[in-house]
């Protein structure tokens, strides 16, 4: 009594603990820190306003959820650390039975759950989920559970994606109807249950290859079809992307409601941004930062998801005098292949060239034969070894083929089914064959055009090079701009690049009096 304690008080407390003489000594002891024992006779009053009583036995042990510190339950991370004496003693049964189950990762209290959890759970190190995965693991031996949840298998719903697969027996069976009845609905990012389900879902479901939803969209996309009639973007395979809540570049603009109002925001706030598609990624929660024309200033740093990415590289890299934005895209880039820059933030780590002076040498030895971005050169190793192979087949097959062709990004021309007027040579074989054709119909037309430029007459575009009389004005291409020039400028003599007068840059060729100062420009 005197203590403030009733006798029926004490002996509860003293029946919930081991040691009584422990109780108000001086130091918080976790096992007598419990209401019926006044929080260890008041020893645990400051610790527990602090929540740090754990500290007393686990000096060094931090967690943001000390409550859940010898609960009983074998808690893994930062609890079932040697700092945190293993969750407080909870975890040291489990890390005898699973001493390579990295709990680090899975959560201790899930296996053996009785359900199968896949992933890091459905392990030999962890027993396969304490033995909850052996019988999905014998009826799907080749279902992957890093990409599927098992006990989500077999569960009564379609789940699509890698759930809707023959190794995972078609979500096992539950797709099998589904896939009969919509042979085209393919698409991984389909939710196949709620096809049909009587609400319309909009995307993914909203597509033709899904009947519209499964025919609940049908009613909506009617309605969009007669609210913007004069959106000549439109048509009967892309009705349900108009107003699905995402903004889409082809839909932007006044006779299709600006996406049925779904780029009203991104049009206010981000006006000077010009992606060339989905302008619905900005913003997304995702930082697109392998493009860069997504993580740029005019479209807000991909509407701010990429802005703390781009604040860690400037503190990772501030020596880095590149656009930070490009540092660790996934893609090697010359300039940014320097210490100051973390060789590309990684990205450039294992591609040794120094000579090469390609600007992107992510390419470079990557299994394929890149001719076309200038890095089938010795300084760049021949694509990396990419085309050793190549090049020595097409040497031996046109051995008088000049070297500004065999050992350059033209190689690839020779023989690709594309006539192509560099390597329209005879010393190249007419392109490996690939020109012959053609070459004997111009030659036929225009005897006096230069052979090797055949590919380039009449092939719709008016082409300086062959817009001159013995190629027949470039086959007739360059007809309509040979006019303008006659009309506009009479005196001008330069009709082989009648092409180049007005059309936005000056060109010095035609940068004379009688030629208007080209054009004006």
């Amino acid at each position: 009594e005197e203590c403030g304690y009733e006798d029926n008080d004490c002996l509860q407390c003293k029946n919930l603990i081991e040691d009584v003489s422990l109780l108000g000594n001086g130091m918080c002891n976790h096992k007598n820190n419990i209401p019926e024992c006044g929080y260890d006779f008041g020893d645990c009053t400051e610790c527990n306003k602090r929540g740090d009583c754990y500290k007393v036995d686990y000096p060094n042990c931090e967690l943001d959820k000390p409550e859940f510190l010898r609960d009983g339950l074998c808690h893994g991370g930062d609890y079932n650390t040697k700092e945190c004496g293993y969750d407080g003693g909870d975890c040291i049964d489990f890390n005898n039975n699973y001493p390579e189950c990295d709990t680090k990762i899975v959560d201790p209290n899930q296996i053996g759950d009785g359900l199968c959890q896949g992933g890091d759970y459905n392990t030999k190190e962890c027993s396969y989920d304490r033995g909850d995965c052996i019988q999905f693991n014998s009826d799907y031996p080749k279902c992957d559970t890093q990409i599927v949840d098992p006990h989500k298998v077999g569960d009564s719903l379609c789940q699509g994606g890698g759930y809707n697969t023959e190794e995972c027996g078609y979500d096992g069976g539950n797709c099998i109807q589904f896939n009969q009845d919509n042979p085209e609905c393919t698409s991984e990012e389909i939710v196949p249950y709620k096809v049909g389900d009587g609400f319309c879902d909009g995307f993914p479901q909203n597509v033709k290859e899904c009947g519209w939803d499964g025919g609940d969209c049908t009613e909506r996309n009617d309605n969009i079809e007669k609210k913007y009639d004069q959106c000549n973007s439109l048509n009967e395979t892309d009705v349900g992307f108009l107003g699905d809540s995402r903004c889409h570049k082809e839909f932007n603009n006044p006779e299709c409601g600006y996406d049925d109002g779904d780029c009203t925001v991104f049009n206010k706030i981000y006006h000077d941004c010009t992606i060339p598609e989905n302008p619905w990624k900005i913003g997304n929660g995702e930082c697109d930062y392998w493009f860069p024309e997504y993580n740029s200033e005019e479209c807000g740093w991909d509407g701010g998801d990429c802005i703390n990415r781009n604040k860690e590289m400037a503190e990772k890299y501030p020596d880095c005098e590149e656009e930070i934005r490009f540092i660790g895209d996934g893609f090697c880039y010359a300039p940014f292949n320097t210490e100051e820059c973390g060789w590309d933030g990684g990205d450039c780590l294992g591609i040794d060239y120094p000579n090469c002076l390609a600007l992107s040498l992510s390419a470079v030895g990557d299994g394929n034969c890149d001719w076309d971005i200038n890095i089938n050169n010795q300084g760049c190793g021949w694509d990396g070894g990419d085309c050793e192979k190549l090049n020595v087949e097409m040497k031996s097959i046109n051995p008088d083929c000049p070297s500004n062709v065999t050992e350059t990004k033209f190689i690839n021309h020779l023989n690709n089914g594309t006539c192509e007027f560099e390597t329209n040579l005879e010393e190249c074989g007419w392109d490996g064959s690939d020109c012959e054709e053609i070459n004997e119909l111009v030659q036929s037309n225009y005897s006096n055009c230069t052979v090797k430029y055949s590919p380039l007459v009449h092939n719709g575009e008016c082409n300086y090079i062959t817009n001159i009389e013995g190629c027949g004005w470039d086959g007739g291409d360059c007809e309509e701009e040979n006019k303008a020039l006659e009309s506009a400028y009479p005196s001008c003599t330069e009709m082989q690049y009648s092409a180049f007068v007005g059309d936005g840059n000056c060109d010095v060729i035609t940068n004379i009096k009688e030629c208007g100062w080209d054009g004006g420009d």
